[in-house]
């Protein structure tokens, strides 16, 4: 077509500056005007001050000065920059869905402040002792726990990463996690009291009484919980043909998120577990089917074994009939997690194989459930009978 004299290669080109240019100035988050002066002025971000006034004779001149220094972004951007090309690629990419690309989204905004100094300079100039200074700094800032620190690091490292793979830094992250030391006297600790983890024997035994007295759909679903230990999130999605003879198969789990553009909470279904959990079928003894039977005289046409209304029941809704029968029997609300931990404990103190537990509760190693999930349920006077026993002479 070219050689035909068809396309004005010239005006092709042309065409494409316009449209690069076009982008380049979408970018830009400062308004441009014109002053009493007559002259056009807008402002620049800046690394110093956060941003600086620019003034230029005309429009056009104005718009060369933005759409430099968006082009200098873009060969070395901040840190800011470089997060949203990556959050956005591995959501596109399949890599991740919009569950966890939301929360590395509001996890970046909590940790990444813009008056930071790492935010403040182009990703290439951040030095190792700058990243240093930026780790201490957030957990003091946010008072983080070890776990709570894990979130932090999962966006350095993947950030980071993303910027050596595109030629954007020469640290290797890597090499300074793996170098890197901090002080057990940074982080809060985190002491948890065992009476607010677990349901105890006496609270277990009001609650489930209250529960198998009012036999609501939400309330089956908690005793369910009970009875299971299974996560809500999994519970809720459970279908007729999740119920076998060998017990209930957990093969999905609930996501949420909040949509961006409404800011409202959306609830949807994951045809996989939890990140990191396998599939796995939990061993329900014969009481238990007997509540599953319950459920579904309540339900019995439904795609999934909680719905009400034709609408399928989400997490939400289970953790606010738990803290209402918390109340209606006077004890301290609790969320449904804590059911969980109440129903690990009491495997536990029962002296159920490790293995059995294990594969009960979907974790991969035993030492989650010991290290995360175990306090003793038992009363204080049971514990005081014990001690006592230990130590009589």
């Amino acid at each position: 077509m070219l050689e035909n004299n068809i396309i004005d290669l010239s005006y092709v080109q042309e065409k494409i500056e316009m449209s690069k240019r076009k982008q380049m100035l979408a970018k830009h988050q400062y308004e441009i005007w014109q002053g009493k002066d007559e002259a056009w002025y807008t402002y620049i971000p800046d690394k110093e001050t956060g941003r600086k006034l620019k003034r230029r004779t005309s429009r056009k001149k104005l718009e060369d000065d933005i759409i430099e220094y968006y082009t200098a972004m873009e060969e070395n951007p901040f840190i800011h920059d470089l997060f949203e090309r990556w959050n956005d690629e591995r959501y596109e990419n399949g890599e991740i869905g919009k569950n966890s690309y939301t929360k590395y989204g509001n996890d970046f905004k909590r940790f990444f402040q813009k008056d930071d100094s790492l935010c403040r300079v182009p990703m290439k100039e951040i030095t190792e002792a700058e990243l240093l200074t930026f780790i201490k700094l957030n957990i003091k800032r946010y008072n983080l726990t070890r776990k709570s620190y894990a979130s932090l690091r999962t966006l350095i490292i993947g950030v980071f990463k993303y910027a050596k793979m595109n030629k954007m830094t020469d640290i290797s992250i890597s090499t300074f996690f793996s170098d890197l030391q901090l002080s057990n006297n940074l982080f809060k600790k985190n002491r948890k009291d065992a009476s607010s983890q677990v349901f105890d024997d006496e609270e277990t035994f009001r609650l489930t009484n209250y529960l198998k007295e009012n036999q609501t759909i939400h309330n089956l679903g908690l005793l369910l919980l009970f009875e299971t230990g299974m996560r809500v999130g999994e519970m809720c999605v459970l279908k007729p043909e999740n119920i076998t003879k060998e017990g209930i198969v957990i093969n999905s789990t609930e996501i949420y998120y909040k949509d961006p553009k409404t800011n409202k909470t959306v609830f949807e279904v994951k045809d996989t577990p939890k990140m990191g959990a396998d599939e796995r079928t939990i061993i329900i003894p014969e009481h238990t089917r007997t509540i599953i039977k319950r459920i579904r005289l309540l339900n019995p046409f439904g795609e999934y074994l909680f719905m009400k209304d034709g609408k399928r029941i989400n997490s939400t809704r289970f953790n606010y009939h738990l803290y209402k029968a918390c109340r209606e029997v006077g004890i301290p609300e609790r969320s449904t997690h804590k059911i969980r931990k109440t129903y690990a404990s009491k495997l536990i103190d029962a002296d159920v194989e490790e293995a059995i537990i294990r594969a009960q509760m979907g974790h991969t190693d035993i030492k989650t459930t010991k290290d995360y999930y175990y306090y003793s349920t038992q009363d204080q006077k049971y514990k005081e009978s014990q001690i006592s026993k230990a130590i009589s002479v």
